[in-house]
């Protein structure tokens, strides 16, 4: 992750927010719960696609595992 300059800034917000809107054209209804949820999901690509964060599924959602019989 290198620096984030005023440009590089002013970029990635105006890349987010391109993001976000297009991400709240896909909603039918923009409540504050679909609004706030497609920030966040512009924020989290955002962050992946720059490599700043990664996102991992669990091997489980349980605290035991399943075994067949």
């Amino acid at each position: 992750m290198g620096k984030y300059n005023r440009r590089r800034r002013k970029e990635a917000i105006e890349t987010v927010v391109a993001m976000f809107v297009a991400e709240l054209d896909t909603v039918r209804r923009h409540t504050r719960r679909t609004v706030d949820a497609a920030w966040r999901h512009a924020v989290e690509m955002w962050l992946l696609r720059e490599k700043i964060i990664t996102v991992s599924q669990p091997k489980s959602v349980t605290h035991f595992s399943v075994k067949e019989v």
